[in-house]
């Protein structure tokens, strides 16, 4: 027995694996942006308001933290479109594909960095062409 014995962990982990289940949607990924574009708003209202008062900064520091946990909620969601749903056929039919899936990742990390509104926006709007990608790679699969 080796005298390390207590450095090897006693449980292991397990992590949602690749086999495609099948499973996809773009419910979460469209919701992440909504939310990033009111937080946005919510936060830059805070600080043209000044947060003066302690419970206001702590609102703004909420919004700021949550608005950057929902933009990685959408990225990851592309992600996984990207990576899982998409496969060679759809990216045939829409050699853009690629790019417009890297924009909307993009822009997720825009939204992440600033609190800018415009930034707000086009993640919005990147994620409904995201959405419309999908269901158009849905409806090719149905015919």
């Amino acid at each position: 027995m080796s005298k390390f014995k207590f450095l090897r962990p006693t449980k292991s982990a397990s992590a949602h694996c690749d086999i495609p289940c099948g499973i996809y949607e773009t419910d979460t990924l469209t919701t992440a942006a909504n939310t990033c574009q009111k937080l946005v708003s919510v936060a830059a209202a805070l600080a043209e308001a000044g947060c003066q008062d302690p419970t206001d900064h702590n609102q703004f520091i909420r919004a700021i933290n949550e608005k950057e946990n929902q933009a990685q909620i959408c990225k990851d969601q592309i992600y996984i479109l990207w990576s899982d749903f998409f496969k060679a056929d759809d990216f045939a039919a829409d050699t853009e594909l690629h790019d417009k899936l890297w924009q909307a990742t993009k822009a997720c990390s825009r939204v992440k960095q600033t609190l800018d509104q415009k930034s707000a926006d086009e993640l919005v709007a990147s994620c409904q062409a995201v959405a419309k990608l999908f269901t158009a790679a849905q409806k090719r699969r149905q015919t």
